[in-house]
């Protein structure tokens, strides 16, 4: 890993309250991939809720299919769809051929349906993903959400879903989010894609969702580091501010930033 900290002056001013701005770059190595990718324990959440309804749903299926076909004997998918009611359609599975023909069968066969517990679907999704890590070490564990994020049941406060994505994150565990529509709820699901320690992408046009899916798969194939974190240790009277939405923990004198995952060369 790079990291680069600097400070954009490099003087304070003795009578205190001064502002000093840290402008901190961490960079992963292209050079030290693994032979072979680590294998993949992801879990595609889908929102099947009314507002889906369409092509908007028809497209999310058609992105999870193409993340099946990209899946590998060694990786592990679950599939998760929610509507007023949470469906498992598949558990851990193993993708070997015959695997993936399940998988690609049980997504033709989800359909609209009511409400929107988005919360209870994402979790859910989490929790599948969190029975996979126990099972074996050195995954690359991921929930992909994919919503137009209107929740109306479960958990539905900004704060709340923050505060389940950065204790998931904490435990290496990260989602990442893909915004439906043009009127999908920004804040919600940005929300969980940043404190979750993965990445918020908007697909405005159904279409846009396939290309969206395949390439965060290809992101996290490529994953080079995970679980980083910037440390600040500060002094007493210096008072640390976060101007950017990463998760951070602060204890005694130290603030922790928990940057998340870096694919290659990012």
């Amino acid at each position: 890993m790079r990291f680069e900290a600097n400070f954009d002056r490099e003087l304070i001013w003795y009578r205190g309250d001064s502002v000093r701005h840290l402008g901190v770059r961490v960079k992963a190595p292209k050079s030290l991939r693994q032979p072979q990718p680590a294998a993949l324990n992801v879990a595609m959440v889908v929102d099947s809720s009314g507002s889906m309804g369409g092509r908007p749903l028809d497209f999310a299926i058609r992105a999870a299919q193409r993340v099946v076909d990209n899946l590998t004997d060694q990786d592990r998918l679950s599939i998760v769809s929610f509507d007023s009611e949470i469906s498992d359609h598949l558990t851990r599975e193993q993708m070997s051929e015959q695997g993936r023909k399940r998988a690609i069968e049980t997504l033709n066969g989800i359909r609209a349906g009511g409400q929107t517990n988005l919360s209870g679907g994402w979790l859910r999704g989490a929790e599948l993903v969190a029975l996979g890590m126990e099972d074996r070490q050195g995954y690359q564990n991921r929930v992909i959400l994919l919503s137009d994020g209107h929740a109306n049941e479960g958990i539905v406060e900004p704060k709340l879903l923050s505060h389940h994505a950065q204790q998931l994150a904490l435990r290496g565990l990260h989602t990442t989010t893909v915004g439906i529509g043009d009127n999908y709820n920004s804040e919600t699901l940005e929300t969980i894609a940043v404190m979750g320690g993965g990445v918020h992408h908007r697909a405005a046009r159904p279409e846009e969702i396939v290309e969206v899916v395949s390439a965060e798969l290809s992101e996290i194939r490529g994953t080079e580091a995970e679980h980083v974190q910037i440390v600040l240790q500060a002094p007493s009277g210096v008072r640390i501010k976060s101007l950017n939405e990463f998760p951070v923990v602060r204890q005694d004198n130290e603030v922790v930033f928990n940057i998340g995952a870096l694919s290659a060369g990012s």
